[in-house]
């Protein structure tokens, strides 16, 4: 934050499902007239920027909507800060907790100088992300509904050939099976919904090639062999600006890739990794990991080694394979060129990491 001056204010923002509590504060801590609320509507938000100046600081929770406050605040003259939900537990372990000491203490942590602060992600890295998780949804919809399927063929002793249930002829296949009314009902509304789920998964798949030729760091990640355009999407969404990351370690442990560090007595010693950060990112480099072993020379090796050094633990070996595609992706994107095989490194990168 730059340095603040006597004028400036800091505007604390509790916000849920319907209404919007706001503290102001001075500099010197003292308050800014009495509690403020406001609808948790586009016309209440709207009011609530129009009430904010040049001269404000306004923090908020990264509750799972305060994205439509980040569309509201779009080109604020003043700062707009969003706290990081891990780092800021002193709201949420209060005892004296209400929705006006919550946006005091956000007012105050902010002028003092000791709110942590979470990125905030542009407009369109935040359409990424919910395009991507909307993805997601429909494949998660679809194997329940695979499962649910599959359940009524075992209990009619019946079975289709296709792998994939779902595919044009798996589902010639059920529509050609006789299951009874009850069940053949129950199928034949099942294939309608999966024929439905299809189509929007064609039409959003459809929009995550689109986008990813309309971003350059999205095609250098797509060099890579594995990721294609759903995964090269998903690592520059999640990763957003690569400039906020000094160091390819730092996007490792943004990741949850780096492994947990106890020292004592002069002895360190590696544990699992944290796990903590971007979960969609973590997921994406594991999906690849295998692809990458298959393709690169020098990934295979790598995995190999630390298997072997964990006692032939396969995970171990992915882990490490995931955290190295993070390191060359991250030099990747800072020099603005594709994926080179040839500079991955020989060394084991934390070989006593337990996945």
């Amino acid at each position: 934050m730059s340095k603040c001056s006597r004028e400036d204010r800091f505007v604390g923002v509790d916000f849920h499902t319907e209404t919007t509590v706001v503290t102001r504060l001075r500099a010197d801590g003292s308050r800014v007239g009495k509690t403020e609320y406001y609808a948790w509507t586009k016309e209440g938000l709207a009011r609530l920027r129009e009430s904010c100046g040049a001269r404000d600081h306004v923090a908020v929770e990264a509750t799972y909507h305060w994205a439509l406050f980040a569309d509201a605040f779009e080109e604020f003259e003043g700062e707009l800060v969003l706290a990081h939900p891990l780092k800021n537990r002193l709201i949420a372990e209060s005892r004296n907790k209400n929705d006006k000491v919550d946006s005091r203490v956000l007012a105050d942590l902010l002028r003092t100088g000791f709110l942590a602060r979470a990125w905030i992600a542009p407009k369109e890295v935040r359409e990424a992300r919910e395009l991507l998780r909307y993805r997601a949804s429909l494949v998660r919809i679809q194997t329940s509904l695979k499962n649910r399927v599959r359940v009524l063929l075992a209990k009619a002793g019946a079975q289709v050939q296709a792998s994939d249930l779902f595919s044009p002829t798996g589902l010639r296949e059920l529509r050609a099976l006789e299951l009874g009314t009850l069940r053949g009902l129950i199928v034949d509304n099942a294939l309608g919904v999966a024929e439905r789920l299809r189509a929007q998964l064609a039409e959003t798949e459809e929009e995550i090639r689109r986008r990813v030729e309309m971003s350059a760091q999205a095609q250098l990640v797509d060099s890579i062999k594995g990721f294609g355009p759903l995964g090269a999407l998903t690592v520059v969404s999640e990763i957003g600006e690569i400039g906020r990351f000094s160091r390819a370690g730092k996007l490792v442990s943004y990741a949850g890739l780096a492994p947990t560090t106890r020292a004592s007595a002069g002895i360190v010693r590696h544990g699992p990794i944290t796990k903590q950060g971007s979960p969609w990112l973590r997921w994406i480099l594991m999906e690849a990991v295998q692809h990458g072993v298959n393709a690169y020379p020098q990934l295979r090796g790598l995995y190999r080694r630390v298997a072997a050094n964990e006692g032939n633990r396969k995970n171990a070996g992915r882990v490490a394979v995931a955290r190295r595609l993070l390191v060359a992706i991250y030099h990747m994107l800072k020099r603005n060129e594709p994926f080179r095989p040839e500079r991955i490194g020989k060394a084991v990168p934390h070989a006593r990491t337990k996945a």
